[in-house]
């Protein structure tokens, strides 16, 4: 086998060659830093910047929460509508539709994969208008305890 590395999605060409594989052989990443110098290595706790076809994460996150997520999250999209509209507003049933909304995914919104690939999308594409952008961030703001506010806040 051959070991390659990139930086950014782009190939920075092959390391190693003729890279042997199999049982008794184990392989592990290391990497040598001067001070005061950082690095970030995603090995698939969030999702990839850079996709690079055929490959994918050591970690895959499961689909069902995922899709979980996406559908209260269109739960929360359809009530900040109704938020907005004059005609529409129920605030009560609103309020409580988001707190249990809250109640029920709070928790899958601290996890880094959860949040760059759905809610940070979510955010960007869904709540475009600063009016509804408002309402999600005060809704957060409500309904996790201050600790998962900070988690959340710090991780976007």
């Amino acid at each position: 086998g051959t070991i390659s590395y990139f930086r950014n999605g782009v190939p920075l060409g092959v390391a190693f060659d003729n890279v042997k594989t199999g049982t008794g052989f184990a392989y592990f990443p290391a990497v040598s830093l001067s001070c005061e110098e950082h690095i970030r290595i995603n090995f698939g706790d969030r999702p990839f910047c850079y996709n690079l076809e055929g490959y994918r994460p050591i970690q895959a996150y499961p689909a069902e929460k995922m899709q979980c997520v996406e559908q209260y999250l269109q739960s929360v999209n359809n009530i900040l509508k109704n938020l907005l509209n004059p005609v529409q507003q129920n605030v009560l049933y609103n309020q409580i539709s988001m707190a249990h909304i809250f109640d029920n995914i709070g928790h899958l919104l601290l996890d880094p994969y959860i949040i760059h690939s759905l809610v940070v999308p979510f955010i960007t594409d869904t709540c475009q208008l600063p009016e509804k952008r408002t309402r999600f961030f005060e809704s957060i703001a409500t309904f996790l305890d201050r600790w998962e506010l900070e988690v959340f806040v710090e991780e976007l």
